[in-house]
């Protein structure tokens, strides 16, 4: 008989399942608008599905009253993310989204997209998040390598991603080796 905690598991991975789902509806109902709208539709997802394959200290979860992504400086998502995220939860809380525009806001989320305009000051949001547990997220070339801890790229039209192992350790993430199967692995463990 499954405990408490195993029901949650698996009511937020139906959630998740049927998320996903509704986007690949609207996808296939709707066509393909344009590649960038699909483009952040899918990233968008993605922000979601990561937190099934991540975990973040306990400490962490248990702190927060709502799980919040915030995006930094840009808004690429239009209002993807509060349609996608609205009546969703996350660790069993339900998910905020925020826009951040100072390096010292981004303490205040849990996850952090920085898209591509906005990547002047990636440094000093590496070195501010580096022993936190916020998940940086980026889409601009060689951000993985200089810290963002997970990067989308395309490779023949297909959205991919890459997790930079080193990073996501240094932050206290733990990371489920079914993301890893798939993802490009920058810095890996074994190379420390």
């Amino acid at each position: 008989m499954p405990n408490e905690t195993e029901k949650k598991t698996n009511a937020m991975k139906i959630a998740l399942s049927k998320l996903i789902v509704q986007v690949l509806v609207v996808f296939g109902v709707l066509g393909t608008s344009s590649q960038y709208s699909d483009e952040y539709s899918l990233k968008a997802a993605w922000l979601g599905k990561f937190t099934h394959f991540i975990e973040w200290p306990v400490s962490e979860q248990n702190k927060v009253q709502f799980f919040s992504i915030g995006v930094y400086k840009t808004n690429p998502f239009g209002n993807i993310l509060e349609n996608l995220y609205d009546d969703y939860q996350i660790w069993g809380k339900p998910v905020k989204i925020k826009y951040i525009n100072s390096i010292d806001s981004v303490k205040t989320v849990n996850m952090l997209f920085v898209p591509k305009s906005a990547m002047k000051n990636f440094g000093k949001l590496v070195t501010e998040t580096r022993k936190i547990p916020v998940l940086l997220i980026c889409e601009a070339k060689g951000s993985a390598e200089t810290g963002a801890h997970i990067n989308f790229y395309f490779i023949n039209d297909k959205i991919r991603f890459e997790i930079n192992e080193s990073a996501m350790r240094d932050s206290g993430f733990f990371v489920s080796f079914r993301l890893l199967n798939i993802a490009q692995i920058i810095k890996p463990e074994s190379d420390q």
